[in-house]
């Protein structure tokens, strides 16, 4: 169970679900390698249309690259306390 809301944990599954184009080209047009996301103890990063496309749930510090978790489903990172941002 996510500390999150229902209603944002609804709207991270639908955007990491359903894939829309809109969200990636907006993360992209302003400097972002993928949908931002955050964890409930303050940390952020993001995951990119490509591991999203490959139902592969790795979520990368933006400044680094480097991987702050990595998930086989969208169930385990929510249920992990990460959500959009």
């Amino acid at each position: 169970m996510s500390s999150w809301s229902q209603s944002l944990v609804k709207q991270t599954r639908e955007i990491l679900y359903d894939l829309p184009v809109e969200v990636f080209f907006l993360a992209e047009k302003i400097g972002h390698k993928g949908v931002c996301l955050k964890h409930i103890d303050g940390r952020k990063g993001y995951i990119s249309l490509n591991d999203c496309v490959d139902d592969q749930y790795t979520i990368r510090s933006h400044e680094t690259d480097e991987i702050l978790a990595d998930f086989k489903t969208i169930d385990a990172l929510v249920a992990a306390d990460w959500a959009v941002d």
